[in-house]
Formats: structure tokens, C-alpha cells, sequence
């Protein structure tokens, strides 16, 4: 009887053990978060809940400084919660940039009177997140703007990300992710180009194969109420020059006219002045006693400035229907 029940101990024991190999690596999977950086799969990295992961982006290799600049970073807070207070635009001291946005920060930044050579030493912008909880998600970025002292965006340039979980540097030298689906539903694309091999058009080796990603651009009024207006439609019109030609004849209609009424406005002031001379000069007459005044009736006629006024005019009231015409079409 104790032997079967020996047996039995065994067999209960070897139950255990092997449910407990299995139970033991699925929970610490749990625990796992896969972040990738890269495109490429090997440059991914594992943190676990409660690590701390810094993420920065640096560019190298460019031919001239810089001036300004417009970037962003992306993240899932889901698994990551982004530390506001970490966030460091190392190249750019005087940077201005939003951390309250839904998963992703961008910054802005230019100083013509202090141009900035860009090296491996100062990252674009940095920041750390906690995770929250295991899985996958990935980090990248997007450049809407890098203009150089030429006021044109960088053509010559090398973007590489780096990673640290617990201040370890895990990662040195991967190419970062361009974001292209969040980048496109908030339509920040600018005038620089992102490269996904995160070279430039001018250095890269890939130039027979070099592919880009360019998202949906939008245009912020600067007036005081800012409104966000899409803009494809200025870009289409302006791909065969008819949009903005149009826009220009506008404008300059608009200042040739409004230049011709101070003209014509500064005229009238003079003749009106004049009628106000010779008024104050007619009553001081009319009540002189036993004064020679016969009445007649005066017929005003109308001078040569009368007649281009009212040409004028007329004119005006035409283009002025013509410009509502053209700019509902618009």
C-alpha cells in the first residue's frame, strides 16, 4: 500500500514541476514589452513593467547649420507613459513643444542670429516613459521641418536613434521608424523629406531606390483665432501655376484699386476744401449792406477728375463682381 501511494507522490510531484515550467515563463511573459525602434527586427528591445526606456534621435552629416526646425516623436501610451518633465531638445535650447498631445510630442524651434551645427553629440529631442504593461509597440518620429542658413530643408543628412532601459544603453546607432500613419491623420508634413533608410537625397548610397514618406499637409492661420485648414487643394492648383497666378493677379488687383481710391479720396478732399473757401467767402459777401449780389443758378459741371472718378467707379463695381466670381470657384 505505501508503495502505491509512493508512486503516487511521484507521479502528483512530476505533475507539478512540469505545470510549473510552463505557468512560470508565460507569466514573466506578461511582463515583457517588445519595443522596436528600427525597421529592421534585431534592433528591437525588451523592458519590463515598472522599467524606465529613454528614447532620443540624433542627425549627423549635414553640409550646413541649422536655423529651424519642426519634429515630432511617437508612442502607444498604452504600454508607455511619456514623462513630460524628461523631455530634452538637446540641439535646440529654446525649443517649444506640446507634451500634452494624444501619443506623440512635437516641437518647433528657429534662431536666425545662432545657427546650429548638428552632431552625434546633442540628440534633436529626448525623452523617458515608464511601462505600463507588456506586449508590443514601437517608437518613431517624423521631421516636418530643417531648414539650413540657406533657408532651404537639409538634402545631406543621417538620422540614428539610440535606447536605454535603466540606464543602460541597450541600443547605439538604429535607424529610427518614420512614423506615417499618425504623422498623416494630423497632416504634418512640412517641406523636409523623411527617408525610410533616414539618409538624405543628397547621401545616400540608395538614390535608385530611396523611398520616402510624405503625409497630408495643413496650413495654421496666423491669424488670432488660428484655424486649421486643409490645403491640398492650394497644392493641386499650384502644380501647374494657375492657383497661384491667380491668387497674385488678385492681390495685385486689390492693391491697384485700393491705391487708386486714396488717390482719387485725396483729390476729392482738395476740391472739397476748396468749395468750402469759396462758400465762407460768398456768405461774408452776401451780408455786406448794399452789396451788387445777383442771384443766378449755378449748374455744378464736372472736371476731368469727376469723370475718371466716375470711371473709375464704375470700373471698380465690374472687377469687384468678377473677383467674387473667380474666388467661389476657388
Amino acid at each position: 500500500m505505501s508503495k502505491k501511494i509512493k508512486n503516487m507522490l511521484s507521479i502528483l510531484f512530476v505533475a507539478v514541476l512540469t505545470v510549473s515550467a510552463f505557468c512560470i515563463p508565460a507569466s514573466a511573459a506578461e511582463d515583457d514589452l517588445t519595443i522596436s525602434i528600427s525597421t529592421d527586427e534585431k534592433d528591437s528591445v525588451t523592458a519590463k513593467v515598472g522599467d524606465t526606456v529613454k528614447y532620443a534621435i540624433y542627425m549627423t552629416d549635414t553640409k550646413e547649420e541649422v536655423i529651424g526646425a519642426a519634429m515630432s516623436f511617437f508612442y502607444n501610451d498604452e504600454y508607455l507613459k511619456l514623462n513630460a518633465d524628461s523631455i530634452n531638445c538637446e540641439s535646440f535650447k529654446t525649443a517649444i513643444g506640446n507634451p500634452k498631445l494624444k501619443n506623440f510630442y512635437t516641437f518647433t524651434w528657429t534662431d536666425v542670429q545662432a545657427p546650429v551645427k548638428l552632431n552625434g553629440d546633442k540628440a534633436l529631442v529626448s525623452a523617458e516613459f515608464k511601462v505600463l504593461k507588456g506586449g508590443k509597440t514601437d517608437l518613431s518620429y517624423f521631421i516636418s521641418d530643417m531648414y539650413g542658413d540657406d533657408m532651404t530643408y537639409l538634402k545631406s543628412y543621417k538620422i540614428t536613434c539610440k535606447l536605454w532601459v535603466n540606464g543602460k544603453e541597450v541600443e547605439d546607432s538604429a535607424v529610427p521608424i518614420v512614423n506615417n500613419d499618425t504623422a498623416n491623420s494630423e497632416k504634418i508634413q512640412g517641406d523636409f523629406v523623411n527617408y525610410i533608410d533616414g539618409m538624405g537625397e543628397e547621401n545616400s548610397p540608395n538614390k535608385d531606390d530611396h523611398k520616402s514618406v510624405v503625409v497630408e499637409k495643413k496650413y495654421i492661420s496666423t491669424q488670432q483665432n488660428s484655424q486649421v485648414v486643409d490645403v491640398t487643394k492650394v497644392v493641386e492648383s499650384s502644380a501647374n501655376g494657375s492657383g497661384s497666378n491667380t491668387t497674385l493677379i488678385i492681390i495685385i488687383a486689390i492693391f491697384f484699386f485700393f491705391v487708386i481710391g486714396l488717390k482719387l479720396g485725396d483729390n476729392s478732399f482738395n476740391q472739397n476744401k476748396i468749395f468750402e473757401e469759396e462758400k465762407n467767402q460768398f456768405e461774408q459777401e452776401i451780408t455786406t449792406p448794399n452789396n451788387d449780389y445777383e442771384a443766378k443758378e449755378l449748374v455744378p459741371q464736372k472736371n476731368t477728375i469727376n469723370k475718371v472718378a466716375d470711371l473709375f467707379d464704375n470700373t471698380i463695381d465690374k472687377v469687384v463682381d468678377k473677383l467674387k466670381n473667380i474666388l467661389k470657384k476657388l
